[in-house]
């Protein structure tokens, strides 16, 4: 709920992809991050996050949908092979987890 009501109060049309980019890697992933760190999340919840972080990179707000230009796997691969370098939030929430267990 508060990275949708996070997402919500930016005005996400007047943003170019580079800004909007820039707000969910420094903003929206840092705060789902910081639970993945402390919690093991439920499929579902990540999967709910991570369809706001789509939603508001593709040019909505975080709750409606516009249609992708590309897919989400594609775009969580790293900058080396060419795409945005958003994580991927189940395996990103296993590492962390492990980090701590080391």
């Amino acid at each position: 709920e508060k990275v949708l009501a996070r997402a919500n109060s930016w005005i996400s049309k007047f943003l170019f992809y580079g800004g909007r980019l820039q707000l969910i890697k420094l903003t929206l992933y840092s705060m789902c991050t910081y639970w993945c760190n402390v919690f093991l999340l439920h499929v579902s919840i990540l999967k709910d996050c991570e369809k706001t972080l789509r939603n508001f990179l593709w040019g909505g707000s975080g709750q409606n949908a516009k249609s992708s230009k590309v897919k989400w796997a594609v775009v969580c691969r790293p900058l080396k092979e060419g795409a945005l370098g958003i994580r991927d939030m189940q395996t990103w929430n296993k590492a962390l987890l492990m980090n701590q267990i080391w």
